[in-house]
């Protein structure tokens, strides 16, 4: 078993190597669930005959609008987690094999 201070540092390392690419993602699945929220309910009361909205449509798009908002705001806790798990059974394998 590896030191957890080596794991912790080859998880920080490439935490901040995928900084950049971490921040799009989230900005991604942020903008996105307002997108979703705008256009998913405002689509149908636009082109609907009787500008009604489905209760059980509105309910899908609130739903998939919420889980991306999560997803945006998990996603660097959720990477950070994956590098240490990535990080962890590298070194676990590199001692293994020596």
């Amino acid at each position: 078993m590896p030191e957890p201070w080596r794991i912790k540092q080859a998880a920080t390392l490439l935490t901040d190597r995928l900084k950049r690419q971490i921040d799009m993602a989230a900005t991604f699945f942020s903008e996105a669930s307002v997108l979703v929220l705008v256009f998913g309910l405002l689509d149908p009361y636009v082109y609907n005959s009787n500008h009604k909205i489905d209760y059980h449509f509105a309910r899908v798009i609130v739903g998939a609008s919420f889980v991306s908002y999560v997803l945006a705001a998990a996603l660097p806790r959720l990477v950070r987690w994956v590098c240490w798990l990535l990080a962890w059974m590298v070194l676990s394998l590199a001692e293994w094999m020596q």
